[in-house]
């Protein structure tokens, strides 16, 4: 599994999720170290109200209260396809790839 698919996982997880997500339990599940959650989220947070809170009991990462992703989605082979297309257009197209992305690559 290759880091946009890992943070694409993330992503779906935060959806789903009730309460904030550890970034421990995040690198057991994808047996990654916790510094390589922490780039994901780093880099997700760009994009996405990604919120992360310290603590040892109600530490965690979760997106910022009240946010919920768009219900529109695309299929895994429409999202790879924008990432693929977004490494050989300008910087002002990457920049409109990247917008689609951040409003529906979340999959089914």
């Amino acid at each position: 599994m290759d880091a946009m698919e890992r943070r694409c996982q993330i992503i779906e997880i935060l959806c789903d999720a009730k309460m904030r997500i550890k970034m421990r339990d995040l690198a057991s599940r994808f047996n990654v170290s916790i510094r390589t959650i922490r780039t994901d989220v780093d880099v997700l947070s760009l994009t996405y109200p990604i919120q992360t809170t310290r603590g040892r009991y109600n530490g965690g990462i979760g997106f910022i209260d009240g946010y919920r992703p768009k219900n529109a989605r695309l299929t895994p082979t429409q999202r790879d396809f924008l990432y693929r297309i977004m490494r050989k257009v300008s910087k002002s197209d990457q920049e409109i790839v990247q917008s689609i992305l951040h409003d529906f690559a979340l999959t089914q």
